[in-house]
Formats: structure tokens, C-alpha cells, sequence
């Protein structure tokens, strides 16, 4: 009698290095569907050559994949303006996990290359942990070893000269610490999920004191927000919540790296090639940083020499404007998505032309003007060429315990997105 020849689960994984994870997801879905109403395992390959066959669409394309005894199917790739965050399926709350201070200072190790190296119990959260925080360099991407877990047999990676990302389950933790004080590991900064403290510290204080004081106090009281959830819970009531990434832990980064780059475009110019006929486009990276000043200019001059930042200049140089009207877009529909949602998002920043310091004097002056304002129920709270006023979401009168002399006074309270003012009257 032949033996019955076991059935064993099939395993469809796409390798790529498109960062285009929606569509991909489309694609799997299709496939779990397709298999889901039996068919057949030629059926399934042919589709994935038909996949392959087609050229690969551009931001916002459909395109439709025809194969025998299937039909025709229709994907569309993402636009460019989709935040990295919205690719991914999280099962918890990072914003809930960690503290502020402590993911602002993962981004900044992050955004400067660092070695980091991530350790929790839970394979969940360490994994969403791990793959989270690497998304918030959103318009950037992670150009070094990213593996969010870690098996124990390959353990050595943390080793490597090189920067890297990688997460580790707590039971690796020991032969961790015996690489790091046999100085096999150096340099490597060792953030523990479960206790919310970074064990080795590495670089991350120095990393962490490149950051603008107020960017630092504006990022921490943003996550702060996000984690309590209460305002989030009061805007929408009675509104759908549209879900949207920028308006979570995605934004907070964007905007700020948003204004990183503000004006590197001026900095961009055409010179002769040295080896074919023909110009090409050039980033003036001592110009840039020059252009700025304070912390800023400190972070720029490490930030300028990073893989990451050079492959994004790479893909500007290669195709001037693309990645221009990338961040355009999505500062687009960053602020968009705040504003269906009951408020606006951040500050508009021309990223091509102009003086830094002319438009940092602009936002001053739009600064300087709200203060004079304060007895109006409207305040300008975003600068865009011209002042904009913000939509008041609620007001009226409430007592206020004040904060020196502990007596209640009566004040006109005035609510807006993430803002809440009062006044005498």
C-alpha cells in the first residue's frame, strides 16, 4: 500500500525591495481568496508569473492581471503620499508601550544610523515595536540590516560593525550581556519593550541633545496627547474616524523631518558630467547645512553623511522633482486629514526655494501677531503665505483654579485641535 504523502501548508512570501507593502497586501489577499475557493497550485503560480509579467505600476495606477480559469483581476499601487506607518497591521498601541521621551529618542538614534538592538517577551509587541519605529523615518527608509526578530543561532549580527536594527526575545538577553562585556558589542544602544528603559545607552543621550529644544517639547507633548487618547475621544464624537496615519505617531515625525528639509531644493543644481555628455543634478550638502542654525545645524552636519539621507538625495538627483512632489503630496494629505478630522496639522514649509531664515522670520512674525491676539476667540495657529484662521471646535465660559494664587476665576474658554485657550473675557 503507498504511503499517503502529507499535506503541508504552502507559504506564498513576495521579496522585494519596493516599498509598496498595500499593494503587496492586495496581491496576498487575492491569492488567500483564490485559495480559499480550491483552486488548483498551477493555478496559483500562474498568477503569480501574470503578477510578474506586468510592468510595474506608478503611484496611484491600476493595472488588471488576466489568467486562465481566474478572470481578470484589478490592483492599484498606493500613492506616493501613503505614510509608511499605514502599511503596517499593529496589535498595540506603541504611543501606549513607551514613554514620549523614550520614542523620541529611538527616532533620533534611528535618523542618525545608529546600532539598536530591542528585547521584550512578547514576540507581538516586539516585533510592532521594532517595525513602528523604523517606519517613522517615513519619507526616509532603514538602508542597514533591519531583521524585527531575531533568532537566537544568529545572535552574532549584533556584532556586526555596521549599523543595524533588530529585535531579540528576552531569553537571548544573557548571551547578550556576555558579547557586550567581552566587548564583542560596542557602541550598541539595548532598549528593553517590557520595562520601557534602554538597558546600554550607546549614543542615544548625545543622539537625543542634537534635537531642538522646543522640537523636543512640541514632539513629546503631541505623543502625549496621542497616548491619553481623551481630546482624540472628544473631537470625534459623533464623527467616523477616518484612521488615517498621519493623524497617529507617523505625524508627529513627518512634519518635523518635513522642516528638516525645508528649502534643500535651493541647494539642488545641474554640473557638467565627467564622463558622458550631458548635465546632471547635484546636492550642495555643505551649503544646506550652512543654511541653518543652532541644534539644527549640529543635527544636518551628522544627518547630510547618513545612507539614508544619501539615498534620498540619490533618487532626487536621479529624477529631479519626484521626490519633491512626493513630500508635497503628503504633506497634503497629512494636513488634509487633520482638518477632516476636526483641526489642521503642522506648519506649511516650502521645501524648494527660499531663505531659511526669511521664512523662520515669517513664522515669527505669525507668532508674534497671536500673542497680540489673544483676547480673540480665533487665533491663527498655522502659517501658510497668509494667516489662516483655525475653526473654533467649542467655547464658552468655565472657572479656572489659577496657578499661583490657588482662588477660581471665571474665563472664556476657546477649544481647537490639540489647543485649548482662555481669556479674561
Amino acid at each position: 500500500k503507498d504511503k499517503e504523502i502529507p499535506q503541508y501548508p504552502v507559504a506564498v512570501c513576495i521579496v522585494t525591495f519596493l516599498p509598496c507593502m498595500s499593494l503587496f497586501v492586495q496581491i496576498l489577499d487575492c491569492l488567500v481568496q483564490q485559495q480559499l475557493e480550491g483552486i488548483e497550485k498551477v493555478q496559483v503560480f500562474s498568477f503569480l508569473r501574470s503578477i510578474q509579467a506586468v510592468p510595474f505600476p506608478r503611484a496611484g495606477e491600476r493595472f488588471e492581471v488576466r489568467t486562465v480559469g481566474l478572470g481578470t483581476q484589478a490592483f492599484t499601487r498606493p500613492p506616493n503620499s501613503q505614510h509608511a506607518i499605514s502599511y503596517l497591521n499593529l496589535s498595540i498601541s506603541i504611543t501606549g508601550l513607551l514613554s514620549s521621551s523614550n520614542i523620541i529618542r529611538l527616532f533620533c538614534s534611528l535618523l542618525l544610523e545608529r546600532r539598536i538592538v530591542f528585547v521584550s517577551k512578547d514576540i507581538t509587541a516586539l516585533s510592532d515595536c521594532v517595525q513602528c519605529m523604523v517606519a517613522c523615518l517615513h519619507p526616509f527608509q532603514w538602508q542597514y540590516v533591519f531583521i524585527p526578530i531575531l533568532p537566537a543561532s544568529l545572535l552574532t549580527f549584533c556584532a556586526a560593525p555596521m549599523p543595524f536594527v533588530v529585535g531579540v526575545l528576552h531569553s537571548s538577553l544573557g548571551e547578550l550581556y556576555e558579547m557586550h562585556d567581552e566587548g564583542v558589542i560596542s557602541e550598541c544602544a539595548l532598549f528593553d519593550i517590557d520595562q520601557n528603559k534602554f538597558l546600554w545607552n550607546g549614543t542615544v543621550e548625545n543622539d537625543y541633545k542634537l534635537l531642538p529644544y522646543m522640537t523636543a517639547h512640541s514632539m513629546n507633548r503631541e505623543l502625549t496627547l496621542l497616548n491619553t487618547g481623551k481630546l482624540r475621544s472628544f473631537l470625534h464624537r459623533g464623527k467616523r474616524h477616518k484612521g488615517h496615519s498621519f493623524t497617529t505617531l507617523g505625524a508627529v515625525f513627518f512634519n518635523f523631518l518635513i522642516s528638516l528639509l525645508e528649502g534643500y531644493g535651493a541647494f539642488m543644481s545641474e554640473a557638467e558630467k565627467n564622463d558622458d555628455e550631458g548635465r546632471q543634478v547635484v546636492f550642495n550638502r555643505k551649503g544646506f547645512v550652512s543654511s541653518r542654525g543652532g541644534r539644527t545645524k549640529k543635527l544636518l552636519k551628522q544627518f547630510v553623511n547618513t545612507q539614508i539621507f544619501d539615498q534620498f538625495i540619490l533618487e532626487e538627483e536621479r529624477e529631479p522633482g519626484t521626490i519633491e512632489a512626493m513630500l508635497q503630496s503628503a504633506e497634503q494629505a497629512s494636513r488634509g486629514a487633520s482638518e477632516d478630522e476636526g483641526g489642521g496639522g503642522g506648519s506649511e514649509i516650502n521645501l524648494t526655494s527660499g531663505s531659511h531664515t526669511e521664512q523662520r522670520k515669517r513664522r515669527q512674525s505669525v507668532e508674534y501677531n497671536t500673542e497680540q491676539r489673544r483676547h480673540s476667540s480665533v487665533t491663527s495657529l498655522r502659517y501658510s503665505g497668509k494667516e489662516e484662521k483655525k475653526e473654533t471646535l467649542r467655547e464658552g465660559w468655565l472657572w479656572k483654579r489659577g496657578a499661583v494664587v490657588h482662588n477660581w476665576k471665571h474665563r472664556y474658554f476657546t477649544l481647537h485641535y490639540g489647543e485649548l485657550y482662555y481669556f479674561e473675557s
